[in-house]
């Protein structure tokens, strides 16, 4: 009967303790670094949507303006006219 011989492992099949702290090191750094990005998105978002409501409130601020002013105007400019010629 032949003995087997054990066959040593090498470091490529099993890899080191330290190589998988290293691994995990870094995918740690990857996604803090992903996580960190994902909030400066969140803020940009978050002011896109501040700064649409604020351009919302000043359209409607301007329609309110030329919806009372404007025929207020028009009406002053008019009489101011009638004035003039008569």
């Amino acid at each position: 009967m032949t003995k087997k011989k054990k066959k040593k492992n090498s470091q490529k099949d099993n890899p080191s303790l330290e190589v998988i702290k290293n691994t995990v090191k870094h995918i740690k750094e990857k996604v803090d670094k992903f996580c960190d990005q994902m909030k400066s998105v969140e803020k940009n978002l978050i002011q896109v949507s501040l700064n649409k409501q604020s351009i919302n409130t000043l359209k409607n601020n301007v329609k309110n303006i030329n919806d009372t002013r404007i025929p207020n105007i028009k009406r002053l400019c008019f009489r101011k006219y009638l004035f003039r010629i008569c």
